[in-house]
């Protein structure tokens, strides 16, 4: 009986105690809404910001493209990431604000519950468990009273160049992305064959390494492998990331073309390009040298004649260069000649189809030597 009126006489003071300790919890609370109500603020002030940001952004690149070429693709990502990043952690904080919020109100219930319906007993036996739980949520949330004033702060006017290097310095990482020659592509019938005298162009585009058309420094060198001389060539930018190169070719056979993006060959470079004679360019005829029956094999010997080989007619005929015949050179071993060549002292040499061999003559016409002899193999 003693024991019982002593908790009588304690469990007022007890409940006084703990209604009073509930006094910090509520201050936590308005803490809460406060910050809750400034996240908010600052959230939509993000959004204006980003739209402010985002827009200066895309007006001055319009006016300042050459200078920021290789930033406008980095500053509008990175601005977007730089939005995305800080409204995930507002909307971090705006879940953990609501939890505490969650959880003070429910142990603020409790306490109450316990306050009002518990009995005697029943209250003095929770009261180190109510008191342990008011501690571990004031530790929990005592940070949620500073206000988030620096959070998602990107709040920059841009207009002019320094405002978006301001930007890029303050809050954003640049990439610096840089060309992939790898990537960089000629296009074009230019690149492979052209017509002497003509004008002929191929594309060239330039891209970086994850593949999007970028502006650089694009050259391109045409050189004849026929007697080494430079053709010049232009280049001229069509759009970003692509650009035309044009030539005219001086002289006909191959040649080597080298296509460089900043310094560095691209894929496929040196290309070879070959420079034909278009058929109205050849004129006409100076002569006709008639009397020859399908020729294949042709050569001139030291004083300028024609040495040709005639297939069907089994024999090499010599002309002048008026067209005259000189001589036909005829043996039993010319079956069907098709390559004929004139030595230093106009020894001639012809190949022939039909037995496999190559026979020499003297430039009189006298058969000389027989390499070879086999029946027919067609060595076309």
């Amino acid at each position: 009986g003693h024991k019982f009126e002593f908790v009588k006489k304690s469990a007022p003071q007890y409940k006084k105690t703990l209604r009073e300790s509930l006094v910090p919890l509520a201050k936590i609370q308005a803490n809460i809404s406060a910050a809750t109500r400034e996240v908010g603020k600052v959230e939509r002030k993000v959004s204006e910001q980003h739209k402010v940001v985002a827009g200066t952004i895309e007006q001055s690149f319009k006016q300042l493209y050459e200078v920021l070429r290789n930033r406008e693709k980095q500053l509008l990502d990175r601005a977007s990431e730089l939005k995305q990043q800080k409204l995930d952690n507002l909307g971090a904080q705006k879940k953990g604000f609501a939890l505490a919020t969650s959880e003070i109100e429910g142990l603020m219930v409790f306490v109450e519950d316990s306050v009002e319906n518990a009995t005697d007993e029943e209250f003095m036996s929770l009261q180190q468990h109510v008191q342990d739980q008011i501690q571990e949520q004031c530790v929990k949330h005592k940070h949620i009273n500073l206000i988030p004033a620096e959070v998602a702060n990107v709040g920059v006017r841009v207009s002019c160049a320094e405002g978006i290097s301001d930007l890029c310095q303050k809050n954003a990482e640049v990439i610096d992305l840089k060309v992939d020659p790898t990537k960089c592509t000629a296009e074009g019938p230019g690149k492979e064959v052209a017509e002497v005298d003509k004008s002929a162009q191929f594309t060239v585009h330039t891209m970086y390494q994850n593949g999007q058309l970028c502006r650089e420094t694009v050259e391109a060198e045409l050189k004849s492998v026929v007697n080494d001389s430079v053709i010049h060539t232009k280049v001229t930018s069509k759009e970003r990331g692509i650009y035309e190169v044009t030539y005219t070719p001086e002289v006909r056979g191959r040649h080597s073309l080298i296509v460089k993006v900043n310094g560095i060959q691209i894929a496929g470079s040196p290309f070879q390009v070959y420079a034909k004679i278009h058929p109205s360019q050849l004129g006409e005829p100076v002569r006709v040298v008639e009397g020859v029956h399908q020729p294949w094999g042709i050569a001139v010997n030291s004083k300028q004649q024609l040495v040709i080989a005639e297939v069907h007619g089994k024999k090499i005929t010599i002309f002048d260069r008026e067209g005259e015949k000189v001589c036909t050179i005829t043996s039993e071993k010319v079956s069907l000649p098709v390559g004929v060549a004139v030595d230093k002292d106009d020894n001639i040499y012809v190949s022939d189809n039909d037995n496999s061999s190559l026979l020499e003559f003297s430039k009189e016409g006298k058969l000389v030597k027989v390499v070879g002899q086999n029946k027919y193999t067609d060595i076309w």
